[in-house]
């Protein structure tokens, strides 16, 4: 990471804005000697004689970190000194660029991509213009750099971005008392307009703005500042830090006793020794009182917008189910039915033939059951038979929707899609309350302009939500006589509740997914608690059509789900590694082979940990980090004459396969606009530098998109994942990394969905004891939800909206 300032010598030499346990070293990069993704290690050369920490002098040292500039300019590198077998190398934390004021540097700065839209010519032209003035014209007189060809619509940002950056070394001298890193410094002076007021008044703020600041770093911060252990700022900020985090881990509430003790641990304080009867208590109490959070008995706390929402979905998937809808008498659906299997080329099944049944007669169904259970074809059959005028497929990525369409041959696309927004926010309080501050981005403005919001907004206060519905009331997906909707497992309570609430009741509804795989990330449990619940519609196929007979992989899949030991053979083999080094050196040998059979489309490598964080010195070699650069470097390695470019500090090559890793609209190269989801796989088809700087092209099914550094941050090697980014495809062959070390993730619904992600092949490489924890380990710890309960228990559901609206009702 880094910025251009521009400092005094006497700043850089007297590191005033350094981190208070760093250093600060100065000097000029001349050689890079390795690098590893966004992490690189350079030889640097000082201008002056550097005191090592046993007392030797160099002029010339290593440095290394992530996102380190690649630039003949004067640095500042931010760190510690570390020793290891090279000697004495420099970890840096940040490095800030000084501002040059030679021709040749200004043109350097000006075309090193912080700008977009200046390439070398275009600064080039820049500084022939305004020679020795031309920091001044850019940062006053955008006006004047508008006249430069090309520019005309590009100088205002570029303006913008020059002051912007160099308002950061102001930040980061301010920011230093209080033991921020210049890297947090520049993450906070992003989020923040104010951020030394910020910091000076409530420093609790930071936990908010999704900037990796934790309750822990804001509370160093905060008592740095004066802000005492028992001050029920603190406190409160400590509650509402758990809340959100546990609404991570997918809790939609948290029992009141393990909230206080969770909160007395992370206070780390001897003021607290019984958490429930003391200052935790009350300021919890007082939060409540206050309805910032819900109590419901017999002691569930909840955050205001997560207990609607979850009453919301209770009551919209009651009213769903227990809607009035047209069925055709038993003789003619049979009739039907019989005649769209025989056009299908199909023999149904009895239960496909039941879910059938049960479509036809209820608006409502859950269709359930592992993977190549039929399901699939249970879909085509309900479609064919009920030849709906308009149906709507959906699933929640954009590779389960491509899936779904591929294997119905009918149309589908994402939630997302669907409900016309791009990604949920952090917080589902963003949506219904705008908090004082706030700033409510325009995705969080798409999602309050659903029509089916305002009915969530009203759970609780108004007892009609669904009682008396206008004719004439609007529904984002009213025009549907028919909704299905694929790997439900995956949808979390937050976008089940926003899509379910724009289908006006009287749809006919299928829900289909399998519970045994992984949770939905974020809060809820919402299928597993529908079939929980056994109120509602539900058919659940056992039998499994996929594989052939001789195919172990069905079979283990069923042992897994049951607890069972897996049988290795054929076509589900062990290959055993007992580090990440041994498993990386057999995934060297064994991915090309599967290559070469299946095709680079159908195979990928699947880790619990994507093994990104720290050093990357330090990462496992079979994380799905270093795998990815290790397979990259084996299936496409660099080719005399292909450019090759470094876009969001990773180094791309045509050919590279990729991974979109955020749901965006982006317009192809022709100018079409285009949904790009979280989980797309593409392919590079070009590097290029223009005037504008370095990009790459990039083809998701034969559409190409350009890409430069700030679009690159989205983007991914695509060789090897983790097994959630993978829920909701399918491969010919998969090889799943599993290892001692991987303990904290060894669950038997990981290693189902890892499996089941498998067609021909499934490859296991690592530990048997690995393997047998995750069967023996049930799944990931129960989640705290309530909406089982609230479906099958009306007084529960009362008491939860009587409670709701009593709380609103005092706000009033």
């Amino acid at each position: 990471m880094f910025v251009y300032t521009t400092p005094s010598d006497a700043e850089r030499t007297s590191g005033e804005y350094a981190i208070k346990t760093g250093e600060v070293v100065s000097g000029r990069p001349v050689e890079c000697v390795t690098r590893r993704g966004d992490w690189s290690v350079w030889i640097v050369e000082s201008e002056t004689e550097i005191t090592l920490p046993d007392g030797a002098r160099i002029s010339e040292f290593r440095v290394s970190g992530t996102d380190l500039p690649e630039s003949n300019h004067l640095i500042d590198y931010h760190g510690n000194w570390h020793s290891n077998q090279y000697g004495w190398t420099f970890r840096s934390d940040c490095a800030l660029i000084n501002l040059p004021y030679n021709r040749a540097g200004m043109i350097a700065y000006l075309s090193s991509g912080l700008f977009k839209g200046v390439g070398i010519k275009t600064a080039e032209r820049i500084v022939e213009r305004f020679g020795e003035k031309t920091y001044e014209v850019i940062a006053e007189q955008p006006e004047k750099l508008a006249k430069i060809r090309g520019l005309s619509k590009k100088a205002e940002a570029i303006s913008v971005t020059f002051n912007e950056t160099s308002k950061l070394r102001s930040v980061i001298g301010n920011l230093a008392p209080y033991g921020v890193s210049p890297r947090l410094a520049v993450r906070i002076a992003a989020a923040f307009d104010n951020p030394q007021q910020v910091i000076s008044e409530n420093p609790y703020e930071l936990t908010k703005a999704r900037i990796g600041v934790g309750f822990a770093t804001a509370d160093r911060i905060a008592r740095a500042n004066g802000i005492s252990e028992s001050d029920p700022k603190r406190i409160a900020a400590a509650i509402n830090y758990y809340m959100r985090r546990s609404q991570e881990y997918g809790n939609c509430y948290a029992p009141e006793r393990l909230l206080a003790r969770v909160v007395s641990e992370r206070l780390q304080s001897e003021t607290y020794p019984d958490p429930y009867n003391n200052g935790i208590k009350q300021i919890l109490d007082l939060l409540i009182r206050r309805s910032y959070m819900l109590h419901l008995p017999p002691d569930r706390c909840y955050q205001r917008s997560m207990l609607r929402f979850e009453l919301s979905l209770a009551d919209v998937l009651i009213k769903l189910s227990a809607a009035e809808v047209e069925s055709r008498p038993a003789t003619k659906w049979r009739a039907d039915l019989d005649a769209a299997a025989r056009s299908l080329g199909v023999e149904p099944s009895a239960e496909q033939i039941a879910a059938a049944e049960m479509l036809n007669k209820s608006p409502f169904l859950i269709l359930t059951g592992g993977a190549g259970s039929g399901k699939t074809t249970a879909l085509k059959l309900l479609i064919a038979a009920l030849a709906p005028k308009q149906a709507l497929l959906c699933a929640p990525t954009g590779r389960a929707a491509r899936r779904m369409a591929d294997q119905t041959g009918y149309p589908a696309q994402t939630i997302h899609r669907a409900l016309g927004i791009l990604n949920l926010p952090d917080s589902p309080s963003e949506l219904l309350y705008r908090e004082e501050g706030a700033v409510i981005n325009l995705e969080v403005q798409r999602i309050q302009e659903l029509p089916g919001l305002e009915r969530i907004a009203r759970t609780g206060v108004s007892r009609e939500l669904y009682e008396t519905v206008a004719a004439g009331e609007e529904y984002r997906l009213g025009d549907y006589d028919l909704v299905i909707v694929d790997e439900v497992s995956m949808i979390n309570t937050v976008l089940a509740a926003l899509l379910l609430s724009e289908i006006r009741p009287g749809t006919r509804v299928v829900l289909v997914g399998d519970p045994r795989q992984l949770p939905a990330i974020g809060a809820g449990n919402v299928l597993a608690d529908m079939l929980r619940a056994d109120v509602l519609p539900t058919v659940y196929l056992s039998r499994n059509f996929r594989q052939d007979e001789e195919s172990l992989i069905p079979a283990n899949a069923e042992r897994v789900s049951i607890g069972e030991n897996i049988r290795f053979g054929a076509n589900c083999e062990y290959h055993a590694a007992v580090n990440n080094e041994e498993a990386a050196d057999l995934i060297r040998k064994l991915y090309p082979r599967l290559v070469e059979k299946y095709g680079l489309d159908e195979v990928l490598v699947l880790v619990p940990i994507r093994g990104d964080k720290g050093r990357v010195e330090t990462r496992p070699a079979a994380g799905v980090f270093a795998l990815n650069h290790m397979l990259r470097e084996m299936m496409n390695p660099p080719r005399r004459g292909a450019t090759e470019v470094t876009l969001g500090g990773q180094k791309w090559r045509p050919g590279d396969k990729l991974m979109q890793t955020r749901n965006r609209q982006r317009n192809d190269t022709k100018g079409e606009i285009y949904d790009l989801n979280n989980g797309d796989i593409g392919y590079v088809s070009g590097c290029f530098t223009d005037e504008d700087g370095a990009g790459m092209i990039v083809k998701f099914d034969g559409v190409s998109f350009i890409y430069r550094s700030e679009d690159a941050v989205d983007l991914q090697l695509a060789y090897a994942s983790t097994v959630h980014k993978a829920q909701g495809s399918e491969y010919a062959a998969v090889i799943i990394v599993l290892l001692d070390g991987h303990y904290v993730l060894l669950k038997r619904d990981l290693l189902y969905t890892a499996l089941t992600r498998a067609k021909r092949e499934a490859h296991f490489v690592g530990q048997r004891s690995a393997i047998g924890r995750a069967i023996r380990t049930p799944d990931a710890a129960e989640r705290y939800t309530s909406l089982g309960e609230m479906l099958s228990d009306a007084e529960f559901r009362a008491e939860a909206e009587s409670r709701f609206t009593e709380e609103a009702e005092q706000q009033e």
